[in-house]
Protein backbone atom coordinates (compact mmCIF):
# COMPACT_ATOMS: atom_id res chain seq x y z
CA UNK A 1 0.00 0.00 0.00
CA UNK A 2 1.44 3.63 -1.12
CA UNK A 3 1.97 5.76 1.78
CA UNK A 4 0.75 8.83 2.19
CA UNK A 5 2.15 12.37 3.39
CA UNK A 6 0.12 12.05 6.51
CA UNK A 7 1.32 8.49 6.86
CA UNK A 8 4.86 9.77 6.72
CA UNK A 9 4.15 12.44 9.31
CA UNK A 10 2.81 9.47 11.38
CA UNK A 11 5.71 7.22 11.20
CA UNK A 12 8.37 10.41 11.74
CA UNK A 13 6.12 11.88 14.82
CA UNK A 14 3.53 9.31 16.89
CA UNK A 15 5.53 5.67 15.95
CA UNK A 16 8.89 7.23 16.62
CA UNK A 17 7.65 8.83 20.07
CA UNK A 18 5.71 5.35 20.66
CA UNK A 19 8.56 3.54 19.65
CA UNK A 20 11.47 5.00 21.92
CA UNK A 21 8.93 4.33 25.36
CA UNK A 22 8.42 0.95 24.03
CA UNK A 23 12.02 0.53 23.87
CA UNK A 24 12.31 1.94 27.52
CA UNK A 25 10.02 -1.17 28.48
CA UNK A 26 11.80 -3.78 26.60
CA UNK A 27 15.36 -2.92 27.32
CA UNK A 28 14.55 -2.32 31.07
CA UNK A 29 13.08 -5.72 31.47
CA UNK A 30 15.91 -7.54 29.85
CA UNK A 31 18.41 -5.66 31.92
CA UNK A 32 16.17 -8.02 34.84
CA UNK A 33 16.24 -10.83 32.73
CA UNK A 34 20.19 -10.99 31.85
CA UNK A 35 20.96 -9.84 35.92
CA UNK A 36 18.46 -12.63 36.98
CA UNK A 37 19.80 -15.34 34.92
CA UNK A 38 23.45 -14.25 35.43
CA UNK A 39 22.79 -14.61 39.18
CA UNK A 40 21.40 -18.38 38.91
CA UNK A 41 23.70 -19.56 36.69
CA UNK A 42 26.79 -18.02 38.53
CA UNK A 43 25.33 -19.87 42.10
CA UNK A 44 24.84 -23.48 39.99
CA UNK A 45 28.06 -23.12 37.08
CA UNK A 46 29.86 -26.08 39.28
CA UNK A 47 26.83 -28.11 40.37
CA UNK A 48 27.42 -30.57 36.90
CA UNK A 49 29.96 -31.91 34.79
CA UNK A 50 31.22 -32.64 31.44
CA UNK A 51 29.03 -30.68 28.77
CA UNK A 52 26.36 -28.84 30.94
CA UNK A 53 29.22 -26.84 32.89
CA UNK A 54 30.25 -25.87 29.39
CA UNK A 55 26.91 -24.97 28.77
CA UNK A 56 26.62 -23.12 31.85
CA UNK A 57 29.72 -21.05 31.34
CA UNK A 58 28.70 -20.38 28.04
CA UNK A 59 25.08 -18.75 28.99
CA UNK A 60 27.41 -17.10 31.48
CA UNK A 61 29.67 -15.74 28.86
CA UNK A 62 26.21 -14.99 26.65
CA UNK A 63 24.27 -12.95 29.66
CA UNK A 64 27.48 -10.81 30.55
CA UNK A 65 27.70 -9.57 27.11
CA UNK A 66 24.16 -8.39 26.67
CA UNK A 67 24.27 -7.10 30.77
CA UNK A 68 26.97 -4.47 28.89
CA UNK A 69 24.76 -3.96 25.32
CA UNK A 70 21.21 -4.09 27.38
CA UNK A 71 21.87 -1.60 30.18
CA UNK A 72 23.30 0.68 27.27
CA UNK A 73 20.79 0.48 25.34
CA UNK A 74 18.11 0.99 28.10
CA UNK A 75 20.28 4.39 29.32
CA UNK A 76 20.14 5.61 25.79
CA UNK A 77 16.24 5.20 25.70
CA UNK A 78 15.84 6.14 28.71
CA UNK A 79 18.07 9.57 27.84
CA UNK A 80 15.88 9.96 24.18
CA UNK A 81 12.72 9.51 26.12
CA UNK A 82 13.21 12.19 29.34
CA UNK A 83 14.79 14.78 26.29
CA UNK A 84 12.48 14.53 23.79
CA UNK A 85 14.97 14.06 21.16
CA UNK A 86 12.51 11.27 19.47
CA UNK A 87 13.76 13.17 15.38
CA UNK A 88 17.70 12.45 15.98
CA UNK A 89 19.73 9.81 14.63
CA UNK A 90 20.48 8.18 17.49
CA UNK A 91 16.72 7.60 18.14
CA UNK A 92 16.61 5.85 14.95
CA UNK A 93 19.53 3.74 15.46
CA UNK A 94 18.38 2.82 18.99
CA UNK A 95 15.02 1.39 17.47
CA UNK A 96 17.08 -0.94 14.90
CA UNK A 97 19.71 -2.06 17.47
CA UNK A 98 17.17 -3.24 19.96
CA UNK A 99 14.47 -4.90 17.12
CA UNK A 100 17.87 -6.78 16.49
CA UNK A 101 19.89 -7.48 19.74
CA UNK A 102 16.24 -8.96 21.13
CA UNK A 103 15.79 -11.55 18.67
CA UNK A 104 20.11 -12.18 18.38
CA UNK A 105 19.79 -12.49 21.99
CA UNK A 106 17.28 -15.39 22.08
CA UNK A 107 19.41 -16.99 18.93
CA UNK A 108 22.77 -17.72 20.31
CA UNK A 109 20.92 -18.81 23.95
CA UNK A 110 19.00 -21.29 21.62
CA UNK A 111 22.48 -22.25 19.94
CA UNK A 112 24.04 -22.49 22.82
CA UNK A 113 21.08 -24.86 24.11
CA UNK A 114 21.55 -27.40 21.68
CA UNK A 115 24.76 -28.51 24.08
CA UNK A 116 22.21 -29.79 26.56
CA UNK A 117 18.67 -29.53 25.06
CA UNK A 118 17.00 -29.50 21.64
CA UNK A 119 14.45 -26.23 22.94
CA UNK A 120 14.25 -22.85 20.67
CA UNK A 121 12.46 -21.36 22.66
CA UNK A 122 14.78 -18.74 23.71
CA UNK A 123 14.57 -17.79 19.68
CA UNK A 124 11.08 -17.62 19.41
CA UNK A 125 10.54 -15.42 22.06
CA UNK A 126 13.18 -12.90 21.33
CA UNK A 127 11.75 -12.82 17.96
CA UNK A 128 8.43 -12.08 19.56
CA UNK A 129 8.92 -9.43 22.04
CA UNK A 130 10.24 -7.32 19.09
CA UNK A 131 7.45 -8.81 16.99
CA UNK A 132 4.93 -7.56 18.97
CA UNK A 133 6.40 -4.85 21.25
CA UNK A 134 8.19 -2.42 18.49
CA UNK A 135 6.45 -0.84 15.48
CA UNK A 136 8.78 -1.26 12.37
CA UNK A 137 7.91 -1.22 8.52
CA UNK A 138 7.13 -4.45 7.45
CA UNK A 139 9.53 -4.93 4.45
CA UNK A 140 12.29 -3.58 7.48
CA UNK A 141 11.23 -6.64 9.87
CA UNK A 142 11.15 -9.32 6.71
CA UNK A 143 14.96 -8.05 6.04
CA UNK A 144 15.87 -8.13 10.37
CA UNK A 145 14.22 -11.49 10.74
CA UNK A 146 15.34 -12.96 7.57
CA UNK A 147 19.55 -12.04 9.03
CA UNK A 148 18.84 -13.44 12.71
CA UNK A 149 17.26 -16.70 10.89
CA UNK A 150 20.18 -16.94 8.50
CA UNK A 151 22.30 -17.04 12.04
CA UNK A 152 19.88 -18.89 13.82
CA UNK A 153 20.24 -21.81 10.57
CA UNK A 154 24.10 -21.90 10.64
CA UNK A 155 24.58 -21.72 14.18
CA UNK A 156 22.22 -24.21 15.27
CA UNK A 157 24.29 -27.06 13.09
CA UNK A 158 27.38 -25.95 15.43
CA UNK A 159 26.22 -27.05 18.07
CA UNK A 160 23.76 -29.69 17.57
CA UNK A 161 24.85 -33.05 16.36
CA UNK A 162 21.90 -34.85 15.54
CA UNK A 163 21.19 -35.09 11.82
CA UNK A 164 17.16 -34.95 12.42
CA UNK A 165 17.11 -32.36 15.10
CA UNK A 166 18.50 -29.74 13.54
CA UNK A 167 16.03 -30.20 10.15
CA UNK A 168 13.65 -29.94 13.00
CA UNK A 169 14.82 -26.60 14.39
CA UNK A 170 15.22 -24.64 11.34
CA UNK A 171 11.66 -25.44 10.22
CA UNK A 172 10.63 -24.79 13.89
CA UNK A 173 12.48 -21.60 13.60
CA UNK A 174 11.42 -20.76 10.01
CA UNK A 175 7.63 -21.25 11.53
CA UNK A 176 8.84 -18.95 14.21
CA UNK A 177 10.26 -16.30 12.26
CA UNK A 178 7.22 -16.77 9.56
CA UNK A 179 4.77 -16.35 13.00
CA UNK A 180 6.57 -13.15 14.14
CA UNK A 181 6.81 -11.14 10.76
CA UNK A 182 2.97 -11.93 10.49
CA UNK A 183 2.87 -9.95 14.21
CA UNK A 184 4.65 -7.40 12.96
CA UNK A 185 2.93 -6.32 10.01
CA UNK A 186 -0.31 -6.66 12.01
CA UNK A 187 1.02 -4.90 14.93
CA UNK A 188 2.35 -2.06 12.13
CA UNK A 189 -1.40 -1.73 10.00
CA UNK A 190 -2.95 -1.21 12.87
CA UNK A 191 -1.19 1.09 14.99
CA UNK A 192 -0.98 2.98 11.82
CA UNK A 193 -4.96 2.64 11.14
CA UNK A 194 -5.07 3.77 15.01
CA UNK A 195 -2.69 6.98 14.62
CA UNK A 196 -4.52 8.03 11.49
CA UNK A 197 -7.43 7.90 13.11
CA UNK A 198 -6.03 10.08 15.83
CA UNK A 199 -5.03 12.35 13.75
CA UNK A 200 -8.01 12.67 12.33
CA UNK A 201 -10.05 13.27 15.42
CA UNK A 202 -7.79 15.56 16.76
CA UNK A 203 -8.06 17.70 13.36
CA UNK A 204 -12.34 17.46 13.79
CA UNK A 205 -11.59 18.42 17.17
CA UNK A 206 -9.56 21.68 16.19
CA UNK A 207 -12.25 22.69 13.52
CA UNK A 208 -15.47 22.37 16.12
CA UNK A 209 -13.47 24.09 18.72
CA UNK A 210 -12.57 26.88 15.84
CA UNK A 211 -16.65 26.49 14.63
CA UNK A 212 -17.42 27.18 17.87
CA UNK A 213 -15.37 30.68 18.60
CA UNK A 214 -16.78 31.46 16.00
CA UNK A 215 -20.29 30.57 16.71
CA UNK A 216 -19.56 32.12 20.14
CA UNK A 217 -18.52 35.62 18.37
CA UNK A 218 -21.73 35.52 16.20
CA UNK A 219 -24.21 34.48 18.70
CA UNK A 220 -21.93 37.94 20.48
CA UNK A 221 -22.73 39.90 16.98
CA UNK A 222 -26.56 38.98 17.19
CA UNK A 223 -27.17 39.27 20.36
CA UNK A 224 -25.97 42.76 20.05
CA UNK A 225 -28.07 43.40 16.93
CA UNK A 226 -31.24 42.14 18.48
CA UNK A 227 -30.78 44.46 21.04
CA UNK A 228 -29.81 47.32 19.03
CA UNK A 229 -32.93 45.93 17.06
CA UNK A 230 -35.36 46.12 20.02
CA UNK A 231 -34.18 49.29 21.13
CA UNK A 232 -34.60 51.05 18.23
CA UNK A 233 -38.01 49.48 17.44
CA UNK A 234 -39.11 50.47 21.23
CA UNK A 235 -37.77 54.27 20.62
CA UNK A 236 -40.22 54.39 17.44
CA UNK A 237 -43.01 53.10 18.70
CA UNK A 238 -42.72 55.22 22.17
CA UNK A 239 -41.97 58.52 20.33
CA UNK A 240 -44.31 58.38 17.57
CA UNK A 241 -47.24 56.74 19.59
CA UNK A 242 -47.67 60.52 21.50
CA UNK A 243 -47.75 62.17 17.73
CA UNK A 244 -49.83 59.65 16.06
CA UNK A 245 -52.34 59.55 18.62
CA UNK A 246 -52.67 63.50 18.46
CA UNK A 247 -53.01 63.82 14.45
CA UNK A 248 -55.33 60.80 14.65
CA UNK A 249 -57.77 62.40 17.26
CA UNK A 250 -57.05 65.77 15.23
CA UNK A 251 -58.15 63.91 11.97
CA UNK A 252 -61.48 62.82 13.69
CA UNK A 253 -62.16 66.23 14.68
CA UNK A 254 -61.74 67.59 10.75
CA UNK A 255 -63.77 64.59 9.73
CA UNK A 256 -66.67 65.95 12.07
CA UNK A 257 -66.53 69.65 10.87
CA UNK A 258 -65.82 68.66 7.08
CA UNK A 259 -68.47 65.80 7.13
CA UNK A 260 -70.52 66.22 3.68
CA UNK A 261 -67.65 68.91 2.41
CA UNK A 262 -65.74 68.46 -0.96
CA UNK A 263 -62.56 67.51 1.32
CA UNK A 264 -64.47 65.18 3.68
CA UNK A 265 -63.11 62.14 1.15
CA UNK A 266 -59.23 63.77 1.60
CA UNK A 267 -59.97 63.86 4.93
CA UNK A 268 -61.53 60.73 5.74
CA UNK A 269 -57.81 59.27 3.31
CA UNK A 270 -55.78 60.88 6.12
CA UNK A 271 -58.03 59.57 8.73
CA UNK A 272 -57.56 55.97 7.52
CA UNK A 273 -54.05 56.20 7.26
CA UNK A 274 -53.24 57.90 10.70
CA UNK A 275 -55.41 54.93 11.79
CA UNK A 276 -53.66 52.37 9.70
CA UNK A 277 -50.29 54.09 11.03
CA UNK A 278 -51.48 53.96 14.98
CA UNK A 279 -52.28 50.13 14.70
CA UNK A 280 -48.66 49.48 13.01
CA UNK A 281 -47.04 51.48 16.06
CA UNK A 282 -49.69 49.41 18.54
CA UNK A 283 -48.58 46.04 17.72
CA UNK A 284 -45.11 47.20 17.08
CA UNK A 285 -44.62 48.28 20.34
CA UNK A 286 -46.68 45.20 21.67
CA UNK A 287 -43.82 42.18 19.82
CA UNK A 288 -40.55 44.80 20.40
CA UNK A 289 -41.81 44.07 24.29
CA UNK A 290 -42.31 40.74 23.76
CA UNK A 291 -39.45 40.00 22.49
CA UNK A 292 -37.59 41.64 25.08
CA UNK A 293 -39.57 39.66 27.88
CA UNK A 294 -40.96 43.23 29.09
CA UNK A 295 -44.54 41.86 29.03
CA UNK A 296 -45.32 40.42 32.33
CA UNK A 297 -46.68 37.12 31.73
CA UNK A 298 -49.53 36.41 34.92
CA UNK A 299 -52.15 33.58 33.73
CA UNK A 300 -55.17 33.60 35.74
CA UNK A 301 -58.30 32.34 35.15
CA UNK A 302 -60.25 34.44 32.47
CA UNK A 303 -63.63 33.85 31.21
CA UNK A 304 -63.73 33.41 27.73
CA UNK A 305 -66.97 34.85 26.19
CA UNK A 306 -66.42 37.60 28.42
CA UNK A 307 -63.33 38.29 27.13
CA UNK A 308 -65.01 37.70 23.75
CA UNK A 309 -67.62 40.49 24.52
CA UNK A 310 -64.97 43.35 25.46
CA UNK A 311 -63.59 42.23 22.19
CA UNK A 312 -66.60 42.46 20.43
CA UNK A 313 -67.21 46.15 22.07
CA UNK A 314 -64.03 47.31 21.55
CA UNK A 315 -64.50 46.56 17.69
CA UNK A 316 -68.03 47.22 17.38
CA UNK A 317 -68.00 50.77 15.48
CA UNK A 318 -65.57 49.11 12.89
CA UNK A 319 -67.82 46.28 12.38
CA UNK A 320 -70.72 48.57 12.04
CA UNK A 321 -69.53 50.57 9.01
CA UNK A 322 -69.52 47.27 7.30
CA UNK A 323 -72.79 46.20 8.71
CA UNK A 324 -70.99 42.95 9.78
CA UNK A 325 -72.92 41.00 12.12
CA UNK A 326 -70.68 39.34 15.28
CA UNK A 327 -72.40 36.61 16.98
CA UNK A 328 -70.52 35.20 20.33
CA UNK A 329 -71.96 31.66 20.40
CA UNK A 330 -69.16 30.90 23.17
CA UNK A 331 -70.35 29.13 25.97
CA UNK A 332 -70.79 31.24 29.12
CA UNK A 333 -69.23 28.63 32.02
CA UNK A 334 -65.51 28.24 30.24
CA UNK A 335 -62.65 29.47 31.66
CA UNK A 336 -58.90 29.43 30.06
CA UNK A 337 -55.93 29.62 32.10
CA UNK A 338 -54.67 32.85 30.50
CA UNK A 339 -53.18 36.09 30.25
CA UNK A 340 -55.79 38.72 30.45
CA UNK A 341 -53.90 41.45 28.22
CA UNK A 342 -52.27 38.89 26.07
CA UNK A 343 -55.80 37.21 25.41
CA UNK A 344 -57.13 40.53 24.26
CA UNK A 345 -54.52 41.15 22.19
CA UNK A 346 -54.83 37.75 20.47
CA UNK A 347 -58.87 37.94 20.29
CA UNK A 348 -58.41 41.46 18.65
CA UNK A 349 -55.97 40.76 16.06
CA UNK A 350 -57.97 37.77 15.15
CA UNK A 351 -61.49 39.75 15.14
CA UNK A 352 -60.08 42.86 13.65
CA UNK A 353 -58.82 40.13 10.65
CA UNK A 354 -62.26 38.84 10.53
CA UNK A 355 -63.69 42.09 10.16
CA UNK A 356 -61.60 43.20 7.84
CA UNK A 357 -61.82 40.77 5.45
CA UNK A 358 -65.66 39.98 5.72
CA UNK A 359 -67.77 42.13 3.03
CA UNK A 360 -70.39 44.32 3.72
CA UNK A 361 -73.59 42.66 5.60
CA UNK A 362 -71.19 39.77 6.36
CA UNK A 363 -71.24 37.86 9.26
CA UNK A 364 -68.50 36.08 11.87
CA UNK A 365 -69.24 33.56 14.29
CA UNK A 366 -67.33 32.76 17.09
CA UNK A 367 -67.80 29.39 19.20
CA UNK A 368 -65.99 27.31 21.48
CA UNK A 369 -65.55 23.90 23.09
CA UNK A 370 -63.60 21.74 25.48
CA UNK A 371 -61.22 18.63 24.66
CA UNK A 372 -60.91 15.57 25.65
CA UNK A 373 -57.32 16.40 27.00
CA UNK A 374 -58.66 19.62 28.97
CA UNK A 375 -58.07 21.95 26.11
CA UNK A 376 -60.08 24.73 25.53
CA UNK A 377 -60.50 25.50 21.27
CA UNK A 378 -62.03 28.90 20.07
CA UNK A 379 -63.13 29.22 16.59
CA UNK A 380 -63.74 32.77 14.88
CA UNK A 381 -65.43 31.73 11.64
CA UNK A 382 -65.81 34.86 8.74
CA UNK A 383 -67.49 34.45 5.36
CA UNK A 384 -64.88 36.43 3.96
CA UNK A 385 -62.83 36.76 0.69
CA UNK A 386 -60.75 33.74 1.84
CA UNK A 387 -57.01 33.20 1.10
CA UNK A 388 -54.73 30.89 -1.41
CA UNK A 389 -52.78 28.14 -0.42
CA UNK A 390 -49.33 29.61 -1.06
CA UNK A 391 -50.44 32.69 1.82
CA UNK A 392 -51.78 30.15 4.22
CA UNK A 393 -48.07 28.74 4.17
CA UNK A 394 -46.25 31.45 4.93
CA UNK A 395 -49.14 33.04 7.30
CA UNK A 396 -46.99 33.10 10.82
CA UNK A 397 -43.51 33.14 9.35
CA UNK A 398 -42.00 36.44 10.65
CA UNK A 399 -39.64 36.98 7.88
CA UNK A 400 -42.41 36.78 4.91
CA UNK A 401 -44.46 40.16 4.19
CA UNK A 402 -47.97 38.74 4.23
CA UNK A 403 -50.03 42.37 3.84
CA UNK A 404 -53.69 41.80 1.79
CA UNK A 405 -55.95 45.26 1.50
CA UNK A 406 -59.77 44.22 3.22
CA UNK A 407 -62.41 44.40 1.05
CA UNK A 408 -63.02 48.45 1.75
CA UNK A 409 -59.30 48.73 0.90
CA UNK A 410 -58.25 48.34 4.82
CA UNK A 411 -54.69 48.24 5.29
CA UNK A 412 -52.74 45.61 7.59
CA UNK A 413 -49.48 45.92 9.32
CA UNK A 414 -48.24 42.49 8.86
CA UNK A 415 -47.54 42.03 12.47
CA UNK A 416 -51.05 41.05 14.32
CA UNK A 417 -50.82 37.21 13.55
CA UNK A 418 -47.04 37.28 14.84
CA UNK A 419 -48.18 38.46 17.58
CA UNK A 420 -51.33 35.85 18.28
CA UNK A 421 -48.72 32.75 17.47
CA UNK A 422 -45.96 34.07 20.06
CA UNK A 423 -48.55 35.17 23.14
CA UNK A 424 -50.40 31.47 22.56
CA UNK A 425 -46.62 29.87 22.33
CA UNK A 426 -46.55 31.25 25.21
CA UNK A 427 -49.09 29.61 27.08
CA UNK A 428 -47.99 26.40 25.32
CA UNK A 429 -50.96 26.44 22.93
CA UNK A 430 -51.76 26.13 19.68
CA UNK A 431 -53.07 28.23 16.49
CA UNK A 432 -54.42 27.35 13.10
CA UNK A 433 -56.47 28.41 10.15
CA UNK A 434 -58.92 26.44 7.38
CA UNK A 435 -59.43 28.95 4.34
CA UNK A 436 -61.43 28.66 1.29
CA UNK A 437 -60.64 31.43 -1.16
CA UNK A 438 -64.01 32.97 -1.63
CA UNK A 439 -65.67 31.78 0.96
CA UNK A 440 -63.94 33.21 4.27
CA UNK A 441 -61.52 31.90 7.07
CA UNK A 442 -61.55 30.03 10.01
CA UNK A 443 -58.45 30.68 12.96
CA UNK A 444 -58.91 28.25 15.44
CA UNK A 445 -56.41 28.75 19.08
CA UNK A 446 -56.28 26.49 21.46
CA UNK A 447 -55.20 27.10 25.20
CA UNK A 448 -55.06 25.40 28.66
CA UNK A 449 -58.51 24.98 30.50
CA UNK A 450 -58.47 26.36 34.08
Amino acid sequence: MKTTPVDKEIIKTDIRQSNIRRTVYITTGAVCINIFILLQFLYNVNSATGITIQWRHSIILLHTVFIIINPALCLIAWYINLTKQFYTRLASFLIIAVFIAMPLWGTIASILDQQVTISIVAFFLGSAVCAMALLIRPVLALLFYSLVYLVFYFGIAVTQTDAAMILSNRVNGFGAIAICCGLSALLWRGNLTRYRQNRLIEEQKKDIQANYEKLLISSHELGKANATKDKFFSIIAHDLRGPVTSTLALAQLLTEKYKDSEQDEMIQMLQSSLSNTSKLLENLLVWSRSQTDEIAFEPVSLNVHKAINTTIEFLKVVASEKNICICNDMPEDVYVLADEEMMLTILRNLLSNAIKFTNDNGRVAITGLVTDDHKVQISMQDNGVGMADDVLKSLFAIDKKITSAGTKNEKGTGLGLILCKEFIEKHNGGIWVVSILGKGSCFTIELPMA
